[in-house]
């Protein structure tokens, strides 16, 4: 951001949507999966099935603070869903019509044109409590 040449990271696909997390890991939407890649560059590495059913479009993805979990958004649902980047515990979050992000222990979303906040438990992968406009 500061200067200097682009660097290539990697060959993604179609991307919709990344994020620069903990420990320099990028994690990106697109092409049907959620997938990783170092910061430094490499391979891309898909988490496996996220999306709950076949045909679902995780996009938008937000690695937690753990760097084991990432939030993402499915767009035809309308749901903001969590799962660990091994794949397992593929959970939804809440509903929304946007995509989300976990700031300070507080989730962002949005839902029907109000932008909502709500406490976000990290260890719980879960939000805790009603969500505040």
């Amino acid at each position: 951001m500061t200067g200097g040449a682009p660097v290539a990271i990697t060959r993604a696909g179609f991307v919709r949507g990344a994020h620069w997390g903990p420990n320099d890991t990028i994690v990106c939407g697109g092409d049907a999966r959620i997938a990783t890649v170092a910061a430094t560059g490499g391979a891309v590495t898909p988490v496996p099935t996220p999306g709950g059913a076949p045909g679902e479009d995780p996009r938008s993805p937000w690695l937690l603070p753990d760097a084991r979990h990432v939030l993402y958004t499915v767009r035809r649902s309308g749901q903001i869903r969590v799962v660990a980047l091994d794949g397992t515990g593929d959970a939804l979050v809440t509903e929304a019509t946007s995509s989300g992000m976990v700031v300070n222990d507080r989730l962002l979303f949005s839902r029907e044109g109000t932008l909502l906040s709500q406490p976000f438990d990290v260890s719980r992968s879960a939000v805790v409590g009603e969500p505040t406009p």
